[in-house]
């Protein structure tokens, strides 16, 4: 493989990596055909385990299509089946009312607006907007019936209604956008009269990663109200948090964001980290830096999803290489967010989500652990308790599970 190519690969790479793939345009649509309950679907075969009621996944890759799954009264059911050029979804789950968000973002020479789909907590159509920021990239709840969403691709942040009174108009955007700039934010944090946008520090033209700041603006703000961008850096050591590529928010104003990944190999100098963020009632950014390993070791930290309390966030240290961008994991572990420590545990690894009872864990194992072999659901019944894995044969691999909407 020639110098070139491998250097245009590696751009290639980049760019989709960091930049959340561009969007979509369209206008409401029709509820889309749901396919009914069956034992054999693209979500799983036979019986559903009991502790996976209620959960939403979505199954699929990159450029091929994608599912949307739930268990409901032991079953796998299909609720939606997503066309390719639905590259990057993300699917949200609204702890205030049980809602779920498919946002679907749409890239390349079609790029447009994104596409919201409002689901019922078994997975019943309800409502669907195609107008929403191209590259949605996060929503916040701010109250009963007012939600947020920001768009990575032109930073516009959008109102948007969500009542239960009247679900149809759920996620119809209200007048202007509060914010538009020249930022590429991915996360929303709110505490407060204040909002905090991430831009996660990476420049899109040249590809090189930077620091990544919170602009805070004040509700009710216009752009020239927004504070200077915030670093996020730790303030006992001075590192400061570079590309930060994945976040987890973990409550309204707080979040974990992992930082600096080198897709390519060990890279001399470079190091890879964690760390805690948190914006105050007084519109100021406070970080702490949880975990960081040499890039010469560990060249990614994923974050995998965290415990039912938000206490501990589980986390993937990978080994990549010009050939496995994604990388192979060398370890994992739970990583304390109050005080940082780290506890390894290789007993299931893969994505986790609490039930929805809260009262247990469930992994989508994703490689061979002593539990779980790649392509297994373990379910850890309470935190430090046993493993029981089940094999429900997905039809594609694993995408993600529903990622939350923390009650305002």
């Amino acid at each position: 493989m020639g110098l070139r190519f491998r250097a245009g690969v590696r751009r290639i790479f980049r760019f989709a990596m960091i930049a959340l793939l561009p969007m979509a345009f369209v206008v409401a649509c029709s509820a889309p055909n749901l396919k009914g309950l069956s034992d054999k679907t693209p979500c799983g075969v036979g019986r559903a385990p009991e502790a996976l009621h209620g959960i939403f996944w979505i199954l699929g890759t990159p450029a091929s299509e994608h599912f949307v799954c739930t268990a409901q009264d032991n079953q796998y059911r299909t609720v939606m089946t997503l066309a390719p050029e639905s590259r990057d979804p993300l699917l949200l789950n609204d702890l205030f009312s049980g809602q779920k968000i498919l946002i679907e973002r749409f890239s390349g020479r079609l790029a447009k607006p994104s596409r919201a789909t409002f689901l019922g907590p078994q997975g019943d159509f309800i409502v669907q907007h195609g107008d929403w920021p191209q590259n949605a990239s996060n929503v916040h709840r701010l109250s009963e019936h007012q939600g947020l969403v920001v768009g990575f691709d032109f930073a516009e942040l959008r109102e948007f209604q969500w009542s239960a009174d009247q679900p149809l108009r759920g996620g119809t955007l209200d007048g202007s956008p509060r914010f538009t700039g020249n930022s590429n934010p991915s996360l929303i944090l709110r505490k407060g009269t204040w909002i905090g946008l991430l831009d996660g520090g990476f420049d899109l033209v040249q590809f090189k990663p930077r620091t990544a700041v919170l602009n805070v603006l004040q509700e009710g703000g216009t752009a020239e109200s927004v504070l200077a961008g915030q670093s996020l850096m730790d303030e006992k050591t001075g590192m400061a948090c570079i590309n930060a590529y994945q976040t987890l928010k973990l409550g309204p104003a707080q979040a974990v964001v992992s930082c600096n990944p080198q897709y390519f190999g060990p890279v001399a100098g470079e190091r890879v980290a964690v760390f805690f963020l948190e914006l105050d009632d007084s519109g100021k950014l406070s970080s702490r830096l949880l975990m960081s390993r040499s890039a010469d070791d560990i060249q990614r930290i994923d974050l995998m999803g965290h415990s039912g309390n938000r206490k501990e966030v589980f986390v993937t240290l990978k080994k990549t290489s010009m050939d496995d961008y994604e990388g192979r994991v060398a370890d994992a572990s739970w990583l304390n967010v109050e005080n940082g420590n780290v506890a390894s545990d290789l007993r299931a690894v893969g994505a986790v989500s609490p039930s929805s009872q809260g009262q247990s864990l469930i992994f989508a194992c994703q490689v061979d652990s002593e539990f779980c072999r790649k392509g297994e659901v373990a379910v850890q019944e309470a935190s430090g308790g046993e493993f029981r894995n089940y094999a429900p044969q997905f039809a594609v691999p694993f995408f993600s599970f529903a990622a939350e909407v923390p009650v305002p």
